[in-house]
C-alpha cells in the first residue's frame, strides 16, 4: 500500500507574486517525482482575521498550520508534508526521499538562504539535541563529520510527520524562543519517534529583503 501524503502549503495572500509563482512551480513538480507515494498537496490562500489573543510573531502562524490540520480527516493519510511557501528550492522527489530517510519519525532536510547558500536559514526552528539552537549550520553538518542522518530536538520549514503524532492530539504551539514546530516535534518523540536531518538533502528559502520583506 502506498504511503499517503498531504502536503500542507500555508501561503499569505500578500506575499510576493515571484514568490508565489515559484511555491506554484515546486509543488507542481512532486506529482511526477513521486509516483510512489499518494500526494495531495493544498494550498491554503484564507487571511485569518487577527486574534487579541496571538501573544508572539508566530500566533497567527500557528493558528493557520492547526486550521488547516482540523480541515482533513488525517487518519486517511499516513503523512503529513509541511512545506514554508517561501522556499525557492527544493528536490522534486523530497517528499519521497523524507520517508525513506525516517519513516515513522518526523524528517527534514537542512534550509539555506538563496544567494547565500553558505548560511543556514530558521536557527529558530532546528534545535541540536542538546536544546541549543544551530546559528551555523554547515552544508554538510562539519560539527559531525561523516553522519548523513542527523537526530535533533526539533526541526522547521520542510518536513514529515506521521499522522499519527496529530491524531493523537498533537499541535502547533506557540513558544517564547521557539517555533511552532516544536510542540509537534517534542509529541513525536514522546511517542518515541526521532526527529531526524537528511543531510544528504537541501532546500534553499528565499532571501526575504529581495522581495521587499523583513526577516521573519
Amino acid at each position: 500500500m502506498k504511503p499517503s501524503v498531504l502536503a500542507l502549503i500555508p501561503i499569505k495572500a500578500d506575499m510576493h507574486a515571484d514568490l508565489k509563482r515559484r511555491a506554484l512551480e515546486l509543488a507542481g513538480r512532486m506529482p511526477a517525482a513521486n509516483l510512489g507515494l499518494d500526494l495531495v498537496t493544498v494550498f491554503d490562500w484564507r487571511r485569518l482575521p487577527k486574534d487579541p489573543a496571538d501573544s508572539t510573531p508566530w500566533s497567527k502562524v500557528t493558528r493557520v498550520r492547526n486550521t488547516l490540520l482540523d480541515c482533513f480527516k488525517l487518519s486517511a493519510f499516513t503523512h503529513v508534508l509541511w512545506i514554508d511557501a517561501d522556499l525557492v528550492e527544493y528536490p522534486a522527489d523530497l517528499p519521497t526521499r523524507l520517508l525513506q530517510t525516517n519513516p515513522h519519525g518526523v524528517s527534514s532536510c537542512p534550509v539555506f538562504i538563496e544567494d547565500r547558500e553558505e548560511q543556514f536559514y530558521d536557527t529558530a526552528g532546528y534545535v541540536g539535541l542538546d536544546d541549543k539552537h544551530w546559528a551555523v549550520f554547515a552544508p554538510h553538518h562539519e560539527d559531525v563529520p561523516g553522519n548523513e542522518i542527523v537526530e535533533v530536538s526539533c526541526v522547521g520549514c520542510l518536513y514529515t510527520v506521521p499522522t499519527p503524532v496529530y491524531v493523537a492530539g498533537a499541535r502547533h504551539t506557540d513558544h517564547p524562543t521557539n517555533t511552532d514546530h516544536w510542540s509537534v516535534c517534542q509529541a513525536a518523540r514522546r511517542m518515541g519517534r526521532t526527529v531526524t536531518v537528511d543531510m544528504r538533502l537541501r532546500a534553499l528559502h528565499a532571501n526575504l529583503p529581495k522581495y521587499g520583506e523583513a526577516w521573519h
